[in-house]
């Protein structure tokens, strides 16, 4: 990924919000600006692979045919709300996949008589879910949509060809298959919309969240709930930082019809960033439903006297997987440092190979735990770790809110991303390029016994109690 590149764009993004004409750009019953954002920001950090046409022709067939002839039932029982989501951050809890947003949230809304629905849109896997009576697969659902984008539409938009190929040129994009890549987003949104129009029209429910508002199942659901009024809703799910697309908008952009009405922050620096270009009113501080302060306990108790868990938590794409000052120091380490490395859930088959061929060549595979590493909840290990370590994943701010001491960036996009935790101390930015003793600030740490105090406080009870009764904006 080319830093300098990831800068530029985020740059040229902000200034064309600032000129509002790409807050124009609207077909069908689509603004379609954060599609263009989201495919732009994707191929510029990670150019597409060689197959990338292949899978076009493939997508674009897949609009042309009647391939399912399903019909989406009708709720049995009303439902208050409705939960949109990928299987990617569920977690295996007492045997069951387990949404770790969602499902704490399901499950208190049950404790109210209210009843829920989570809609999945990857291919599920087994029958070993966690309350599997309120799951849908809404793949098996999707139909060719009720009408189709066509890119002469695009290119009949204001100022549309001059500023995405002056974009492509810059930054080594093929215009042709930018255009491809959004007609595809667009079709696929409206094929989505088409099925919650559907889902919608047995049960009005009182809200509809969704986890990752910036892909295509979820913005056709926040297009058919915005038909019927239904508030809508997205739940944080990493960091939310200047450095991210989906979550830096001008002022200008705020209404655009593919964003959600509100959205659901973990904590207060979160919430800040977004109050920068969003009112107050359109920002729920409800907290990280996934973390409990004292989840952590049971596993402290067991580690050996005087041991530190040290998580280092990986991230996909990101080159190299494992820095040379995280390996210079699990190799000096002594064994009352216990290393745990903790996968990303879409980290490739490759990525892993590559990943474990490192830590073979450095000789260090045997010092690292993998099993509770990525078995446990994170909560429970940040509740236990003396140190946690990644490049700029959202739990570096899990870490912060649950007072880790030593909680560390090591990249430029991670400062970026998190610079009000580190101007609260609650984040340490390492840069390897001047410091060149990593375990002497672990050491150090350690010696002094840093301890943090974050007070934000999961209120997602609270939050879920106003939404039974909140009306959209």
């Amino acid at each position: 990924m080319n830093k300098e590149n990831r800068k530029a764009i985020l740059l040229d993004f902000k200034n064309l919000e600032n000129d509002a004409i790409v807050n124009s750009w609207h077909i069908m019953d689509i603004d379609l600006w954060p599609i263009i954002k989201d495919t732009l920001f994707f191929d510029v950090i990670k150019p597409p692979g060689r197959l990338a046409g292949f899978k076009i022709a493939i997508r674009n067939f897949l609009f042309t045919i009647n391939y399912n002839n399903k019909t989406i039932p009708a709720f049995k029982n009303p439902v208050n709300a409705v939960f949109i989501a990928s299987d990617t951050t569920r977690i295996v809890k007492e045997g069951n996949l387990y949404n770790k947003y969602f499902d704490p949230m399901m499950d208190y809304l049950e404790t109210k008589d209210k009843q829920s629905c989570l809609v999945e849109f990857s291919k599920l896997k087994g029958t070993d879910y966690y309350k599997d009576y309120r799951l849908i697969d809404g793949l098996q659902y999707l139909k060719k949509p009720s009408e189709t984008f066509k890119i002469k539409e695009l290119r009949q938009l204001l100022n549309f060809d001059v500023i995405i190929k002056t974009l492509c040129e810059k930054y080594g994009l093929k215009y042709n298959y930018i255009l491809e890549k959004i007609k595809i987003k667009a079709n696929t949104t409206l094929m989505w919309r088409d099925y919650f129009d559907g889902l919608f029209q047995t049960n009005t429910p009182s809200f509809v969240g969704v986890l990752c508002y910036y892909c295509e199942p979820s913005y056709g659901a926040l297009l058919a709930a915005k038909k019927k009024n239904i508030p809508t809703i997205d739940m944080q799910h990493g960091g939310q930082g200047s450095g991210h697309f989906a979550y830096t908008y001008n002022t200008n952009s705020a209404k655009l019809n593919l964003l959600p009405n509100y959205f659901w922050v973990w904590d207060t620096a979160s919430a800040n960033h977004l109050n920068s270009w969003l009112p107050e009113n359109r920002i729920l501080q409800g907290g990280n439903p996934s973390l409990k302060k004292d989840e952590g306990l049971a596993l402290k108790s067991k580690l050996p006297d005087n041991a530190h868990l040290i998580l280092y938590t990986l991230q996909t794409t990101i080159k190299p997987l494992v820095p040379l000052f995280l390996i210079d120091a699990i190799k000096s380490s002594s064994k009352e440092y216990l290393w745990w490395f903790r996968l990303h859930p879409r980290m490739k088959t490759e990525e892993k190979k590559e990943l474990m061929q490192v830590l073979k060549e450095n000789n260090i595979y045997d010092k690292i735990n993998f099993m509770e590493a990525n078995k446990l909840s994170l909560s429970t290990i940040l509740g236990a770790a003396t140190v946690h370590i990644s490049s700029y994943s959202g739990s570096l701010i899990e870490a912060a809110l649950l007072n880790v001491p030593l909680n560390v960036t090591f990249t430029e996009i991670g400062r970026e991303y998190f610079s009000d935790l580190i101007d609260q101390k609650q984040l340490h930015y390492y840069n390897p390029e001047v410091n060149n003793d990593f375990l002497n600030l672990i050491n150090e740490s350690i010696s002094v016994n840093v301890q943090n105090n974050n007070d934000d406080v999961t209120n997602y009870q609270a939050i879920l109690d106003s939404l039974m009764v909140k009306k959209k904006n």
